[in-house]
């Protein structure tokens, strides 16, 4: 405390210019990385430094909730200041756009992980209810229903359930979301390593509406595909040996 810092900053005419303040105090947020490059001073001495009048900005920046209306904003901006310098958060912080990609990436592979379970799991039930129906089976093979309606059967089967299961489960994940969302995951036994990226202890999950479209469709392919084996297991029965079975 009491030290003196000397900062250099470039005025609006591009000289280099530096001044000396005194530490007033410390502070710490939730984002260590932010903190360590960041100082705060009163904006009246910052004026005179830089030589900036009442009416004039060194920087506004525009905080937006739809990404998606980044571009707009952004080509919006650039005709109202047609001398500044207009940037996006990606070419301010490239290195923020290669961790959201990261995420990204771990979602599709977290994602693949847990399809490939449900994969098993399909290809566990049916092929649990084909062998318990074996003489069923048979039955309606040694009486005349060929392959290819035994193999319609299993496939329509297994749609179905998928079909009632899957809007269930997003029921439930749409409700623990919205649940979450409002009163937060609070996470602060790792709010340490978490506060080297920027990230807050309590954590609100949102998902996207068209995300709850892809993963029922995501569903229905995994479904679909996970019940060609058990459906080939059944048509590979004997209709004699099968009626036989016990």
């Amino acid at each position: 405390m009491k030290s003196k810092v000397v900062l250099t900053f470039t005025n609006v005419h591009s000289e280099i210019v530096s001044a000396a303040f005194r530490v007033g105090g410390l502070y710490r947020s939730k984002n260590s990385s932010l903190d360590e490059v960041n100082v705060y001073v009163q904006q009246k001495h910052l004026r005179d430094l830089l030589e900036l009048k009442p009416s004039e900005s060194h920087e506004i920046a525009i905080l937006i909730k739809d990404d998606a209306q980044l571009d707009a904003i952004k080509n919006h901006s650039k005709t109202v200041v047609s001398t500044g310098k207009i940037e996006d958060w990606k070419e301010l912080s490239p290195e923020l756009g290669l961790i959201i990609e990261s995420f990204n990436l771990y979602t599709y592979i977290i994602s693949g992980i847990i399809l490939l379970a449900l994969t098993f799991g399909i290809i566990n039930t049916m092929l649990m209810a084909v062998l318990e129906r074996i003489r069923e089976l048979g039955m309606l093979m040694a009486i005349g229903l060929n392959k290819r309606k035994i193999f319609l059967m299993i496939m329509l089967e297994t749609f179905y359930l998928t079909l009632i299961g899957a809007p269930i489960g997003l029921l439930f994940g749409w409700l623990t979301v919205t649940v979450l969302g409002k009163t937060g995951i609070n996470i602060s036994m790792f709010s340490e390593g978490l506060a080297s990226y920027g990230f807050s202890a309590m954590i609100y999950p949102a998902l996207d509406q068209e995300k709850y479209v892809i993963i029922v469709l995501m569903c229905l392919i995994t479904a679909i595909f996970s019940a060609i084996y058990p459906a080939y297991r059944a048509l590979q029965l004997n209709p004699s040996e099968a009626i036989r079975k016990i």
